[in-house]
């Protein structure tokens, strides 16, 4: 399956890559930020046709598509074709491909690609992360002063002002917070880029691919309340083993 993951990825970069500083159309979705353009169209339309031609048992739910393709399907893929499409649309590096195979809330295979730097992450249940074919794991630490984190919080969300104070109370505590407008960033915690991150916004096929990766690596996911995330949850959060206690009750309402 890694295999077929990175080749699918690849090609679909290729796509993403001729639209990429190119003429595109760009149109918004719920609100102005919210965008979509030719190259989210075109990424999906080619992942979606050959895992339907590999895979014709499963589910696969894309966002740019308005109904998940058979349903029923005890394994479904989940999709992102451009994360990061306002990046995308304004000429910035920071955007991936996302793609994610599950049988109900388990990760079964999961890859993030960015074509701009040709880093793509790779994860199977059980096998670990790879960066670019190298085995990778997060580096861990207890420490929050001077913790890296991100945190995307969207003001037109539920828990927003919940959010918002974590975020004041994080950089009270001298973190170092940012927002890549991309789940990429959210992976950087595999290879010790992060050591925590948290988002109010998203839904499956933002956090599928991550999820399944940042679990691999060895990181903690969790959602509200102390909980597991699972599919459906907007809000998300990971955090290194050594921070989790620090970070999870953050997220109780």
């Amino acid at each position: 399956m890694r295999e077929f993951i990175a080749e699918l990825l690849k090609e679909a970069g290729s796509v993403a890559m001729g639209f990429f500083h190119g003429e595109t159309r760009i149109e918004s979705k719920r609100h102005a930020a919210d965008l979509v353009t030719c190259g989210d169209f075109a990424v999906s339309d080619l992942i979606v046709s050959r895992l339907d031609a590999a895979f014709p048992e499963h589910a696969i739910e894309c966002e740019e598509k308005p109904e998940v393709i058979r349903p029923e399907a005890k394994q479904r893929w989940i999709l992102d074709p451009i994360d990061g499409t306002r990046n995308f649309a304004q000429g910035l590096p920071y955007w991936c491909t996302m793609l994610a195979l599950y049988e109900g809330n388990e990760g079964l295979a999961a890859g993030i690609y960015n074509p701009v730097v040709d880093m793509m992450y790779i994860a199977e249940r059980g096998e670990g992360v790879t960066l670019n074919g190298r085995k990778v794991s997060l580096e861990d630490t207890a420490e929050i002063k001077f913790a890296q984190g991100a945190v995307i919080a969207d003001p037109l969300c539920e828990h927003y002002d919940h959010l918002k104070g974590v975020m004041t109370h994080l950089m009270d505590e001298g973190c170092w917070l940012m927002n890549y407008g991309t789940m990429f960033g959210a992976v950087a915690m595999a290879t010790g880029g992060l050591n925590f991150f948290m988002n109010n916004c998203g839904f499956d096929h933002d956090y599928a691919a991550p999820a399944c990766i940042l679990k691999e690596a060895g990181a903690d996911i969790f959602s509200l309340n102390g909980e597991p995330w699972r599919r459906g949850d907007r809000v998300f959060g990971a955090s290194v083993p050594g921070l989790t206690s620090y970070m999870k009750p953050l997220l109780y309402l």
